[in-house]
């Protein structure tokens, strides 16, 4: 205790000295508490999906080394001609503008294939996902699942929000489900608020035409190794 209080006063006769000494301990303490963070998400956490060891990214890697990333046209040709995935899904991140009432927001909108939630093995918490028909037709399905997170945060939990109406980037989506807690999809890092059919691009992505461009390297594409199957193999 006495070596405690010498210490103390002498912290107190020295201000400039103990400014630095609890910043450079705070900087610390916060750079390593963010890193074990990030690691913690990305190396420990498993995929919240069925049977993750089976889920691998497919693209190709270009001279440069970058990828992996797909055209939509080669991810479609990948997705019904191969014999080693039971599904092949395809996702792109955008910034949309969700609006309620007067009160508009920026927040990430994750663009997928109509097979996404069926290849990963997710179930909605409440009403559905997305189905494989809804991604069929050009604009033909305004429909959007919603994290839990923008669920509770954005929309109080609201229970009946099924069959609701939201405006993303001035367009009127149908709510048709909540995903379950805890699932970000399988980036990690950078967790959706809204999942929508990729078919929904032009609204998303207004002026985008990558859907037609086959080198238009633009999309994520993962899929389901058939049972039997290994990675090298594919």
């Amino acid at each position: 205790m006495n070596d405690l209080g010498f210490a103390f006063r002498q912290l107190l006769k020295n201000p400039g000295f103990t400014a630095v000494a609890v910043l450079t301990l705070a900087l610390g303490i916060g750079a390593n508490t963010g890193i074990f963070s990030l690691i913690n998400i990305v190396l420990f956490r498993p995929l919240p999906v069925t049977e993750p060891e089976r889920i691998v990214s497919v693209g190709p890697i270009g001279k440069n080394g970058l990828g992996p990333a797909l055209s939509y046209p080669n991810y479609r040709d990948l997705r019904d001609c191969n014999a080693v995935f039971s599904g092949l899904f395809a996702t792109r991140y955008a910034p949309v503008s969700l609006s309620r009432g007067h009160h508009n927001e920026r927040i990430w909108g994750l663009l997928v294939s109509g097979n996404y939630f069926d290849v990963l093995g997710v179930q909605a918490l409440l009403g559905r996902t997305i189905r494989p028909d809804e991604d069929g037709t050009r604009l033909g399905h305004p429909v959007v699942v919603l994290s839990h997170d923008c669920w509770q945060n954005r929309f109080g939990g609201d229970s009946a929000i099924v069959g609701q109406t939201v405006l993303l980037n001035g367009n009127s989506f149908t709510v048709i489900g909540v995903a379950p807690k805890g699932f970000r999809g399988i980036e990690l890092v950078l967790a959706p608020d809204v999942w929508v059919p990729m078919m929904m691009a032009p609204w998303i992505e207004p002026g985008s035409t990558w859907l037609d461009a086959r080198d238009s390297y633009n999309l994520l594409v993962s899929g389901r190794l058939k049972w039997g199957v290994t990675p090298n193999q594919a």
